[in-house]
C-alpha cells in the first residue's frame, strides 16, 4: 500500500499532466501539515518542469493574502481568473466554515453532472463570471466537520476528505473511462 506521502505525489503530478484539461480543482483534505504538503508541492512541481519544461508555460500560482469574507474572495477569484490560487490552511478552514464563502468557492470549482460546464461565481449584484483557474487548499482532515448537506456539491466534486477515498474515485473515473 502506498504512503500518504506517495500518493500526494502521483496526484500533484497527475494534476501537472492533465493541466488546463484537468476541469477539477484540487481541495486536499490529509494528515498532512500545510508546510510538507507545501514542499511536496514544490518538488513534484519543479521535478514536472525539469521533465517537460514547455508543458507549464503558462502556469501561473497566487497566494491568497486578504481577509475572509465573500466580497474579498469574489474579487480575489475575478481578479486571478486563470491562475491557480493557494489558500493556506487557516484561511481555507475559514472560508468553509462560512456558507457565502462556500458558494463563492462552488460557483469557481463545481460542474453540472450532466453537462460537465462549470458554475459560474457570482456574489450580490456583481459581475458573474466563469473561473478557468484552480484552487488549492491543503487542510487537515480533521479541521472540517464534512457535512454532506453543507458541502454536498464540494464532496462530490472537488473534495479529497482522505487520499484513499481519493484514489478510489480516480480508480472510478479512470475505469468509466475505458469503458
Amino acid at each position: 500500500m502506498l504512503s500518504t506521502t506517495d500518493v500526494l505525489r502521483q496526484k500533484i503530478n497527475s494534476f501537472f499532466i492533465g493541466f488546463r484539461t484537468f476541469s477539477q480543482s484540487l481541495i486536499i483534505a490529509s494528515d498532512l501539515e500545510e508546510r510538507d504538503f507545501r514542499s511536496i508541492w514544490k518538488e513534484e512541481k519543479e521535478n514536472f518542469v525539469r521533465e517537460h519544461p514547455n508543458r507549464l508555460k503558462n502556469y501561473n500560482e497566487v497566494e491568497y493574502n486578504s481577509k475572509i469574507s465573500p466580497k474579498s474572495i469574489y474579487d480575489f477569484l475575478y481578479k486571478n481568473n486563470s491562475t491557480t490560487i493557494f489558500f493556506n490552511a487557516d484561511d481555507a478552514i475559514k472560508i468553509l466554515k462560512s456558507t457565502p464563502c462556500i458558494k463563492l468557492i462552488e460557483g469557481a470549482v463545481c460542474s453540472s453532472p450532466d453537462s460537465g460546464s462549470k458554475w459560474s461565481v457570482s456574489y450580490e449584484n456583481h459581475k458573474s463570471f466563469r473561473f478557468n483557474g484552480y484552487i488549492i487548499m491543503p487542510i487537515k482532515v480533521g479541521s472540517i466537520k464534512w457535512n454532506l448537506s453543507k458541502y454536498h456539491y464540494l464532496i462530490r466534486d472537488v473534495v479529497i476528505t482522505n487520499l484513499d477515498e481519493f484514489t478510489a474515485r480516480i480508480n472510478k473515473l479512470e475505469e468509466s473511462i475505458k469503458k
